[in-house]
């Protein structure tokens, strides 16, 4: 879809969105016209385009033009795209545009214009005019050969713009080194007269190279208002949206520069030495609602791969020339050649491949080409050095001169030094890139001092013998070299002790929150089985340096530092767990204690209700036995209760000791009690007045010498406590 506006609503940004998808997706074959621009009163020609995915032998469609706009002459097929036998028909008075074959012979290519006509504005009309004028293509229909298939396409608008702009799309970097396996950037730029609403464009991708949607970032050039949608289409094209969400201005300083960049994933097997990524299609929305084509942008990607090839046929060279130095030794100088050996050379070959795979495999090698190779000449001077050297050696011993004998020994013995030192250097470097934290310095200085020392007491053998004498000075290169290869081991044992240090850290943390989060169950994770592993990792770190192994293997030995940090997190969370289970657990027995002491203190108001019955039924009624009673089967529940209680304090599930036969026994001893002061107290009361003991009075306040049967007496005792009883 090549219209694009975002000066409009944001909905219709959402629309454009959507509809871009789904015609790059769904569509196959479509036709429209490009937004193009009318500024002057002369004839402007104007392209349909046809992209298909599929044959197509014929279309029509009608021009709806503003009433200001008219064609002038006949509309033409473009020579590129037409088919024998195909013919146009033009309907000046609907404006009605047909292309078909009597052949059904398709058009040629699969995109591009197929025909073009001439518009021309009415004199005045585009005076005064800051809006895009629109035109609409209707009764758009599309056919392959013979019908099949007819595809009818959605009326399109068009925008023809009335205001000059000029826009291009550039990039900083037109070419780009890539490595087989790793990331690269392009950046692309806008050189934009004018400020920038909106902007969309898309990029097609080589094969082997695909695109980062989460890496699309803008330059400090657009507004930090600016949101970038990618969205990578079923053929693989990413169609890239750059639009402002509050309505302003995506760019709205500066006329030139990059404004957008991202990342490409380059294929671990992409073999192409070169490869092209276009970027097209780029329409920018600015000058109101206008839209304007930003032209095309291709980026060249150079494989990382072929600068290593050339890297890996330049030592195959060096170590060709080294082969032959030797045959020409060999032949030379016969009575020396094992003095010539090459083996610093080779050395430094070695090193040389080395640093070339380390440059390629960190995807540097293209950047740094000149500067890794460098080393290639100084080979090539050694090797050509080596056979004059041998030459000189041959002709010396040829000569019996005694001296040309002591300076080849000596100058083994400089050219073991030399192989030491180059070991030393490399050995530095790469410690330096594995273990940045590790401070080589002491150990560096120990084996340079004696590679220092061993060069001035070579030179002092060989200057004592100038005169007389033959060069007996003895090259310890086993001692020194030992120096040198401890240094990658302290190294590594010092970056294991730092693994291990910090895993002693994470489990001291951890002990520390379950002490805080956990402090029910806290005794149950110690984590002594997470420290007997730590100290374990410690041991097989010890015994790896002690045997000069932890270097080679580290990762082997330091596997199980990823499942300890887990076991360290997850003695977190089983603590927490269990934490939670205690509480739960304890939570569970109180109320469980507490339903059983609800169901005692029922029982005692049950009890109390009772006693303030029997007070009412029969005050004189003796209850102290029963209620005694009563009392020592509530008391024995409870102290039940409190003892089952404290059994679960620490463990275990409180079970209720409340049984619905205690409080039927209990209930059943209530109501055994207030039935027997039922049973007696009126007669009791009647006893006691006639004795004498009580006074009795009706209701109206008249004393009475005996009860009044049929009504209610107040019989009040010695203590004034009055009592009201209905005698029957």
């Amino acid at each position: 879809m090549k219209q694009f506006s975002l000066r409009a609503a944001l909905m219709l940004l959402v629309a454009l969105f959507s509809f871009g998808k789904a015609a790059a997706e769904e569509a196959q074959a479509r036709i429209y016209i490009p937004t193009f621009s009318m500024t002057s009163y002369e004839a402007k020609e104007v392209s349909v385009m046809l992209d298909n995915e599929v044959p197509i032998a014929a279309l029509q469609f009608d021009l709806d033009l503003p009433s200001n706009l008219s064609i002038v002459g006949t509309p033409e097929m473009t020579v590129e795209r037409k088919a024998n036998g195909m013919q146009l028909s033009y309907n000046p008075d609907l404006n009605r545009i047909g292309i078909f074959s009597f052949t059904n012979a398709a058009f040629k290519g699969e995109s591009g214009a197929v025909l073009t006509f001439k518009l021309q504005a009415a004199e005045g009309s585009l005076d005064n005019l800051s809006e895009p004028m629109e035109m609409k293509m209707t009764g758009i229909v599309i056919s392959g050969p013979s019908g099949n298939p007819s595809i009818k396409q959605a009326n399109q608008t068009v925008k023809i713009n009335v205001q000059e702009a000029d826009f291009q799309v550039t990039s900083s970097t037109r070419v780009i080194a890539v490595t087989p396996g790793q990331q690269a950037e392009v950046a692309m730029g806008l050189d934009n007269s004018v400020a920038v609403a909106g902007l969309q464009f898309n990029v097609t991708l080589p094969e082997g190279v695909t695109v980062d949607t989460e890496s699309f970032a803008a330059t400090s050039r657009v507004s930090q208002n600016t949101t970038i949608v990618p969205y990578v289409r079923q053929n693989g094209v990413v169609n890239v949206q750059m639009f402002d969400m509050t309505g302003g201005n995506i760019i709205s300083t500066g006329n030139e520069g990059n404004i957008v960049t991202f990342n490409v994933n380059i294929a671990d097997d992409f073999a192409a030495e070169t490869a092209e990524i276009k970027i097209d299609e780029v329409v920018v929305s600015a000058l109101g609602n206008q839209s304007f084509e930003a032209g095309e942008l291709t980026v060249s990607l150079v494989n990382g791969s072929e600068k290593y090839q050339q890297a890996m046929e330049k030592v195959q060279e060096l170590r060709d020339a080294l082969e032959a130095a030797l045959a020409t030794i060999a032949e030379v100088a016969p009575d020396v050649k094992d003095d010539f050996t090459g083996e610093a050379i080779e050395g430094s070959i070695n090193s040389l491949v080395e640093d070339i795979e380390a440059a390629y495999a960190q995807g540097l090698l293209n950047a740094d080409y000149d500067t890794v190779m460098a080393p290639a000449a100084d080979i090539e001077a050694e090797t050509a050095k080596l056979i004059e050297d041998a030459k000189a050696a041959q002709a010396a011993k040829e000569d019996g001169d005694r001296t040309a004998q002591n300076r080849a020994a000596y100058q083994t013995d400089l050219d073991a030094l030399d192989v030491l030192q180059q070991s030393l250097n490399h050995t530095l470097s790469t410690v330096a890139l594995v273990y940045p934290s590790f401070d080589a310095t002491a150990d560096g200085e120990a084996a340079q001092n004696a590679i220092n020392a061993a060069r001035q007491a070579a030179l002092e053998a060989f200057e004592a013998v100038t005169a007389e004498g033959l060069y007996d000075y003895t090259l310890d290169t086993a001692a020194i070299q030992a120096l040198i290869d401890v240094i990658p081991v302290n190294a590594a044992y010092d970056k294991a002790n730092r693994k291990i240090e910090q895993l002693r850290s994470n489990l001291n943390d951890a002990l520390a929150q379950v002490a805080e989060v956990a402090p029910l169950v806290k005794d149950n994770f110690t984590g002594a089985d997470i420290l007997a592993q730590i100290d374990a990792l410690a041991e097989a770190a010890d015994a790896a340096k002690a045997d000069g192994t932890i270097a080679a293997l580290y990762d082997d030995i330091m596997s199980p530092e990823a499942q300890i940090n887990i076991a360290i997190a997850k003695l977190v969370e089983d603590a927490k767990a269990a934490q939670a289970a205690e509480e739960k657990r304890r939570a569970d027995n109180e109320a469980a204690y507490n339903a059983d002491l609800a169901k005692i203190e029922a029982l005692h108001d049950e009890l109390t209700a009772a006693l303030a019955e029997i007070a009412e039924i029969n005050p004189v009624y003796d209850s102290a036995a029963e209620v005694a009673a009563i009392n020592t089967a509530l008391n024995d529940a409870k102290t039940a209760a409190d003892n089952e209680y404290a059994a679960v304090a620490e463990e275990g599930n409180y079970a209720s000791v409340v049984s619905e036969q205690t409080i039927a026994s209990v209930k059943e001893m209530i109501e055994t009690m207030v039935n027997n002061a039922r049973a007696t107290g009126i007669d009791d009361i009647i006893y006691r007045a006639e004795a004498g003991e009580l006074t009795i009075y009706t209701l109206d306040g008249r004393k009475v010498s005996e009860p009044v049967k049929g009504q209610v007496n107040i019989f009040v005792d010695a203590n004034g406590k009055a009592h009201k009883a209905i005698v029957r």
